[in-house]
């Protein structure tokens, strides 16, 4: 499979389609609503205004250019010639979108039976049709209403409407981070695709299946793995790629699979493989799932992430990607389970490989005229792998006409099935900064984002741009939609190999090395040579998940030009004394080093070190030399469990710009704190601190201050009374849940604030007043939450800038002034502020809202109750469909006072001001 330009941004996201009289003033109101407030660009449509028969103008457009479908299955949808057609239609798109749009249904108060035509409801609504429309528009209907998945989707059952809303949104939120696979940009599509199709018949639920592809390096198996991932992952419960097995630590990876299919929180816990091999096999076993394992070299990496058929649920299908298949024999079998199925990648047709040749020299399907017999030869004589095609073609394009003959000659020397030195021709194009940044990005750049990586070439000497600008048109290279580099496996590989060339004897010349398991005698090695030292000019040394290498030699010390040590989730246990010689190193990463327990007080001596990350790993006490990193910005400590201070010198740091402890055992901050003058960031959420030292308020530096959600037994007990000394802070998030021996609590008068953008005070009970809060003029986001003591706020009128407001459980609140004035207000959202007296006056374009719904009987009783119920008896108003979305909580059946006037829209919403 070769590499149709991806996909272009679709208009809508969310296409939904409903049966108006059925659900639009209940549940599909709140559901548009939520979407649109979390950013969703969605395309309501309301069958009820439409006219003629023919989908055209507007919605066709909005149904053509629309990501996701969700019809809203209710049980007068069948009744509603416009809601079937928008499904045919809403079908037909997504069977040709090669699996980039998707059918994920609601079944509001309808089984999925029903709409697959297993029962009456929807059959008898169907054959109602057939003497309008004719039986040809409505079994075409009905196929359309067969085809609709049914696993994937949602049901009411006993859900609230709140409560399916939000599994909605967090769903369709997951979906449109990207989860479809990028293709390359000039795609030719081979025969291999049907093949696959009919070998993993999708449809087919009888039993697991594993589909291995298996070929040569180059020859396109990932890229026909993530057409077809794109092409039907729709049609399963969940799905997860995993990209290039092999470069990754394996633990990670099955948190990956986890994640992409059982959500972010099934992970927790999890500290080996074999407590994830427990959490797939139990998390997975009832679910019908889409796994792609991809560029698998060792069959315990499948054991490990796929071992078994009945790990997963019926109709499953495994796809794994392999240069040779044999790899996953056990030993002494010489053939594959029957669950196995094997399809081999050949080289493209002659017709399809000059099609993608041409593409990259030439930006056209085919040769120019006259180049048609000089674009055969060229593909005869390198051979027919799409890696091959796109790195030579792009050569072409970037060569002069008249040196394509010599160009050729030297590629008929090369046998064409020798990828490697075919593409070591064109390296060999390359001038000293271009290949030694090629070399850089294979060994330690690939998925990296491109700004970090700039960081170190320019801190090396080296100015990349151009450099990349001709590694991407050679296609050795890509950069991916997250400004991450991205580079074919046979190509790192060649560029990891030229530089293993090279021993460590031999290397002192060197200005990087990455240890992997090609370098090492992993079995019997669990530390480096003393050879190391020798790399004087090593500027970045990289040894990334290897948890046999327990050690560092003393030697380390000598690498007198190394700016950056990468030791993340390795075994090293303890860091040689000699780490304080490293005078010139800027990062050192120990993050996940899940046996480091402490640090050597020579690491003081690291005159130029600027990130300390040691976040996830177990260390018990920093030393006190940590107070001698004159230039570190950024110390991370978060989720160290088992670190439970602080050293006094952490005061001395004179240019610590970020300090993050969230989720860590830290319990108590010193009062040097307070001498951090360029403190911009400090994070203490869910930490047992409940002191924040009076001397915090002299930092008058710092941006963000993140105190929240403090354990149940320890809260916030104490804030600077200095807070209005923080000039520059944009966010404050405090949570305070008692305040003992204080009857009357204050917060410190946060007037002096005129920088802060967010503020999210949570669970002062006691609270009476927020000193300041309206002169917070730079102010953008405002949380108050379980401050039920509050009675009245400030007025707002001066918080110019607001632009989400939100009022949660605040119960004695009675008033909120000053809202009228503020142009930037979207949104204001208020729960459960049962004493308000009146709703806000707010500008005319802000969204006022909350998630709260009358009960239908409290509604009738109250409003057939009171003088406005009269008045709407006077209206004849009486037949009201009482599903009405309110703006505040009842106070059980009661309505608040200033109920009192009422407006009754077109689309039969009642709204109160």
């Amino acid at each position: 499979m070769a590499p149709s330009a991806n996909t272009l941004r679709m208009e809508f996201e969310v296409f939904l389609s409903f049966r108006g009289p059925d659900t639009r003033n209940t549940f599909t109101s709140c559901l548009y609503s939520d979407m649109v407030e979390k950013g969703i660009r969605v395309f309501k449509d309301d069958e009820e205004f439409r006219v003629g028969q023919k989908i055209s103008g507007q919605l066709l457009r909005a149904l053509a250019d629309t990501q996701i479908y969700i019809p809203i299955f209710s049980k007068g949808f069948a009744s509603s010639p416009w809601c079937l057609r928008e499904v045919a239609h809403m079908v037909d798109c997504t069977s040709k979108s090669d699996g980039r749009k998707e059918i994920l249904p609601i079944f509001f108060d309808v089984e999925p039976d029903d709409v697959k035509l297993k029962t009456n409801l929807y059959r008898d609504a169907l054959s109602k049709h057939e003497k309008k429309y004719g039986s040809i528009e409505v079994k075409r209907w009905g196929d359309a209403l067969v085809e609709v998945p049914t696993r994937a989707g949602w049901k009411l059952e006993r859900k609230g409407y709140g409560e399916l809303t939000k599994l909605i949104i967090r769903e369709l939120l997951l979906k449109l981070k990207g989860k479809n696979r990028s293709l390359p940009d000039h795609l030719v599509e081979t025969d291999d695709l049907k093949r696959v199709e009919t070998l993993l018949d999708v449809d087919s639920n009888d039993h697991v299946r594993f589909l291995i592809i298996h070929g040569v390096g180059g020859i396109g198996k990932s890229t026909l793995a993530s057409i077809i991932f794109n092409r039907f992952r729709s049609k399963f419960d969940c799905s997860s790629f995993l990209d290039d097995v092999p470069c990754q630590g394996l633990l990670d990876v099955q948190k990956k699979l986890l994640s992409d299919t059982l959500g972010s929180t099934s992970i927790d816990g999890i500290h080996d493989p074999n407590d994830g091999i427990d959490r797939i096999r139990r998390g997975l076993i009832n679910k019908k799932v889409l796994v792609v394992v991809d560029n698998v070299d060792k069959k315990s990496q499948l054991d490990k992430l796929a071992g078994r058929c009945d790990w997963f649920g019926s109709g499953s299908r495994i796809i794994i990607t392999i240069r040779d298949k044999n790899t996953l024999l056990d030993k002494g079998y010489q053939i594959l389970p029957n669950n196995y199925l094997a399809y081999p990648m050949l080289e493209m047709p002659i017709d399809q490989a000059i099609q993608l040749f041409s593409r990259h020299a030439f930006r056209s399907d085919t040769p120019p005229e006259g180049c048609y017999n000089f674009s055969k030869e060229v593909v005869s004589s390198i051979g027919r792998l799409p890696l091959t095609l796109e790195v030579v073609g792009s050569r072409f394009a970037n060569t002069i006409r008249s040196e394509w003959d010599e160009t050729l000659e030297d590629l008929k020397q090369v046998p064409h099935r020798r990828v490697r030195k075919t593409l070591m021709m064109s390296i060999k194009r390359l001038d000293d900064i271009e290949k030694a940044i090629f070399l850089d990005i294979a060994c330690f750049c690939i998925g990296e984002d491109k700004t970090y990586a700039d960081y170190m070439w320019r801190s090396s000497g080296y100015s990349p741009r151009s450099a990349i600008d001709v590694l991407l048109l050679m296609s050795l290279i890509k950069i991916d939609e997250f400004n991450r580099f991205w580079m074919h496996d046979e190509v790192r590989d060649l560029g990891r190999y030229i530089v293993k060339e090279e021993n460590f004897e031999d290397a002192g010349e060197r200005r990087w090395v990455r240890i992997d398991e090609n370098t090492l005698d992993m079995q019997s090695c669990n530390k480096l040579p003393e050879t190391v030292g020798n790399l004087k000019y090593l500027t970045k040394f990289e040894i990334p998940f290897h948890h046999r290498i327990i050690q560092l030699p003393p030697s380390v010390g000598k690498l007198e030009s190394l700016i950056q040590l990468d030791l993340r989730a390795s075994g090293i246990f303890v860091l040689p004394d000699s780490i304080g010689r490293l005078k010139n190193l800027k990062h050192l990463l120990l993050s996940q080093c899940n046996d480091l327990h402490g640090l050597p007080d020579s690491i003081g001596e690291l005159e130029s070190l600027v990130e300390l990350d040691l976040k996830f790993s177990r260390i018990c006490v920093l030393p006190n030399s940590i107070g001698r990193l004159n230039n570190l910005k950024h110390l991370l400590l978060s989720e160290c469990k088992n670190l439970h201070e602080l050293p006094v010198s952490i005061g001395e740091l004179d240019s610590l710009v970020e300090l993050d402890l969230k989720l860590s055992g830290i319990s108590i901050l010193p009062d040097s704190i307070g001498n951090l003058k360029r403190l911009k960031v400090l994070k203490m959420s869910f930490t047992k601190i409940h002191t924040i030292p009076c001397a915090l308020g002299g930092v008058e530096t710092l941006e963000e201050l993140d105190a929240s959600f403090c354990p149940q037994g320890s809260p916030i007990s104490m804030l600077p009374r200095k807070i209005n000394g923080f000039f520059s802070l944009h966010t404050l998030r405090i949570a305070i849940i008692s305040i003992s021996g204080c009857l009357t609590p204050r917060v410190p008068n946060l007037s002096r604030l005129k920088r802060l953008q967010e503020l999210r005070l949570h669970e002062f009970p006691k609270l009476e007043e927020i000193p300041g809060l309206g002169e917070l003029e730079s102010l953008k986001f405002l949380q108050i939450s379980e401050c039920s003591g509050i009675e009245q706020l400030s007025d707002l009128s001066k918080l110019k800038k607001l632009r989400h407001l939100e009022l949660l459980f605040c119960r004695k609140l009675r008033a909120i002034e000053g809202l009228k004035e503020l142009n930037s207000l979207k949104n204001v959202k208020i729960i459960d502020c049962m004493s308000l007296e009146s709703l806000p006056n707010v500008p005319t374009f802000t969204k006022l809202d909350t998630d709260w719904r009358l009960r239908r009987e409290a509604a009738k009783l109250t409003i057939q109750s009171t003088v406005l119920g009269k008045r709407m008896r006077r209206r004849n108003l009486q037949n009201l469909n009482m599903n009405i979305l309110c703006m505040m909580r009842l106070n059980k059946y009661s309505l608040p006072i200033w109920y009192n006037i009422c407006c009754i829209r077109h689309d039969g919403i009642l709204t109160f001001s």
